[in-house]
């Protein structure tokens, strides 16, 4: 989910999940991505080798919002026994927010000395990120994509996050995210056309305004990635740490 022309106005992010759902309750059922880094056999997931290059803000496990979100996702799970089985769910410890993306996730070997190159190409950006205020995104309800990804919904308070996606997309890095989500979960099997109607409307009458608290982004990490989504730091290094001002 990209766009060259993120969003700036709360409207237009709420405008963005709003038609996202609608296009998710027209399928039949999920789409079944086959590009993640993930496979699996039987129903255990297991990661493949993936490269990435992102600042990613981690939401501390310690906070209300993280144990929101953890136990919204115990309810699914026990709801649809089905999610239980071939979905990979984010781990306790890892929910992030992606702050700015410098190179898309995808499987593949990582080549760190490519990272650090690109590290050094946009040096003057990641120097100009450390001289940006701290900002705070509210996260009401969950949606899923219709490729199965499960997430937490993400407005902004200021225009502070598109600021900096907007520095870093005039420098070439246009492949940013349009939303301010937490992925949850990824759905890597096709349920079954009732099961999926089931869990959209499950989600759409319980889960859809829930209040799971706010995330403020004062020390996000560049992470270069060799196995995905920060599924433990053993898979990732981090290249800088930024502290944002007040």
């Amino acid at each position: 989910m990209t766009d060259p022309q993120p969003a700036k106005t709360i409207e237009e992010v709420a405008d963005f999940y709003r038609i996202l759902f609608e296009r998710v309750k027209a399928k039949p059922q999920n789409e079944v991505r086959d590009d993640l880094p993930l496979c699996c056999d039987g129903d255990v997931v297991r990661l493949l080798p993936a490269t990435s290059l992102a600042i990613q803000s981690i939401v501390p496990r310690s906070s209300h919002m993280h144990q929101q979100l953890h136990e919204a996702v115990h309810e699914l799970r026990c709801s649809f026994p089905e999610l239980c089985r071939a979905t990979f769910w984010q781990p306790a410890g890892t929910y992030h927010l992606n702050v700015v993306i410098l190179d898309r996730l995808r499987r593949g070997e990582r080549d760190l000395e490519r990272h650090k190159q690109i590290v050094s190409r946009f040096k003057p950006e990641l120097d100009w990120l450390e001289s940006q205020r701290a900002y705070t995104v509210d996260f009401r309800g969950i949606i899923i994509a219709p490729d199965g990804t499960v997430m937490a919904k993400g407005l902004h308070r200021c225009s502070t996050p598109w600021g900096i996606r907007r520095r870093f997309q005039d420098t070439g890095l246009c492949d940013q995210q349009p939303g301010l989500h937490v992925t949850l979960g990824r759905i890597l099997h096709a349920l079954r056309p009732e099961r999926w109607k089931a869990l959209l409307h499950d989600v759409e009458t319980r889960f859809a305004e829930v209040d799971f608290d706010q995330h403020t982004v004062s020390a996000p990490i560049l992470v270069s990635e060799r196995r995905g989504f920060l599924h433990s730091p053993e898979c990732y290094t981090v290249l800088r740490r930024f502290i944002l001002g007040d």
